[in-house]
């Protein structure tokens, strides 16, 4: 994107079209399709298979995508589920389109711009890596001890637990 248009005209491109365009689809749609018949982990591992897809034209017109190959593939791959993973909990939890497409947006000036190049791109997506680990830790202990998942979208007692400020524990 031109620098010329500036950090706010860059993120409005990037949240119409990465956030709004991209999210609409992927977390709009796709999402709760293949939550009818996977679990939210299933279908979010499912779903990063088709998002790969949708990325793997930038190999061949965005300079740095030239460099990933072998094992940084892979990374790379295990990076975009990371990020899938944040935005299947962001989205089955909030239900809101607009809030996964500012995360997105957001994500990518502060790992994927040039202006978020070392330290701020590194440390960004290390805590997203990290979120991401943590939530599928829960996941899996979630359906191992049969409770709700942690994924998956927010239940009625959830949802009710919110509005009233009451967030778990005994009373």
């Amino acid at each position: 994107m031109p620098s010329r248009w500036g950090l706010w005209g860059v993120a409005a491109a990037l949240l119409v079209v990465d956030g709004l365009g991209e999210e609409t689809g992927w977390r709009g749609f796709a999402l709760p399709a293949l939550q009818r018949r996977h679990s939210p982990l299933v279908a979010t591992l499912l779903l990063t298979v088709a998002w790969a897809g949708w990325h793997a034209p930038m190999f061949a017109v965005v300079d740095t995508y030239h460099s990933i190959a072998g094992p940084l593939l892979v990374g790379w791959f295990i990076g975009l589920f990371c990020g899938a993973v944040v935005l299947t909990w962001l989205y089955n939890r909030s239900g809101s389109i607009l809030l996964v497409a500012i995360w997105h947006t957001a994500y990518n000036i502060v790992s994927g711009t040039e202006a978020a190049k070392g330290v701020l791109a590194a440390t960004s997506t290390t805590l997203v890596i990290l979120l991401a680990a943590t939530l599928v830790r829960l996941e899996i202990r979630a359906g191992r001890s049969n409770r709700p998942s942690i994924l998956g979208p927010a239940t009625s007692e959830d949802l009710s637990n919110q509005q009233t400020g009451i967030t778990g524990g005994a009373t």
